[in-house]
């Protein structure tokens, strides 16, 4: 049985005269994965940061488990939404240990002592990452595709958000370690959790599966299982570039844009 998380009917959202969200309507599976893609400057930043109750909703309603986004307040939101934003900290003195262990703070404050166990868990989800060897290395001292993946550990260390929230999560992280955040991904789909990330890297839509929702210029495009969502027509609207979905007999999917001839 599936249960509706989020109920998103008639969001709307501008910035002055510029309307970033268009009216958009959709539903969100507790448990299942949602990936957002579109153009820059499609309204895929600022969908998530509604979702996770970061930016007022103006026009239109948000609910959470029935009820409306911010009859939840900020601390249970917080508590419940565990977030990653597009832009990454600029405070590069910071030590990677002190940003990944920040993702307890919603739980436990900002002064909470690290016990054992959390000591165990920020050890273990910089292993799987692999930024073991920068846990005693300040953000300044790393790589871009280091520094994203020390973000995503705060995002992922604590597992007691249900719902997780990403923005752009891949950015910097080249393809090889690109494998290791699906697989923590899809591990915490198999644990309950409900993830929605917008991204670039079309590829990864099969990779991570559940559903992807398409935006263009804030207003919804498409909505639903990428080999059925991702039509030439859809890809041509959201992408404005001929474009077609290709699964080989091997099992590759992927997708395919046409290049333009010199």
């Amino acid at each position: 049985m599936t249960t509706t998380l989020f109920e998103i009917q008639n969001l709307s959202l501008s910035y002055g005269q510029n309307k970033v969200l268009d009216d958009l309507c959709f539903c969100i599976t507790e448990g299942q994965i949602l990936t957002v893609i579109g153009e820059n400057g499609s309204g895929k930043s600022s969908l998530l940061n509604t979702l996770a109750g970061l930016i007022p909703i103006h026009s239109g309603t948000v609910n959470l488990n029935d009820k409306s986004l911010h009859e939840h307040g900020p601390q249970k939101l917080a508590q419940q939404i565990s977030s990653l934003g597009q832009n990454d900290i600029q405070i590069f003195d910071m030590p990677v240990w002190s940003r990944i262990a920040q993702g307890y703070i919603p739980h436990q404050s900002a002064t909470f002592f690290q016990g054992p166990h959390e000591t165990e868990a920020i050890t273990q989800i910089a292993q799987r990452l692999q930024i073991d060897n920068c846990l005693n290395r300040h953000l300044g001292q790393l790589s871009g595709g280091e520094r994203r993946r020390v973000h995503l550990a705060r995002a992922l260390v604590n597992p007691k958000p249900q719902i997780i929230i990403l923005d752009e999560p891949f950015a910097n992280i080249d393809v090889g370690h690109q494998t290791l955040v699906v697989e923590l991904l899809r591990e915490r789909l198999q644990q309950g959790h409900t993830i929605i990330c917008a991204i670039q890297q079309l590829h990864l839509v099969f990779e991570l599966q559940g559903n992807v929702l398409g935006l263009k210029d804030g207003q919804k495009i498409m909505m639903g299982p990428p080999h059925a969502a991702l039509t030439e027509t859809n890809l041509e609207r959201l992408f404005s570039r001929r474009a077609r979905y290709h699964k080989s007999d091997d099992d590759f999917h992927g997708i395919l844009f046409k290049t333009s001839k010199l």
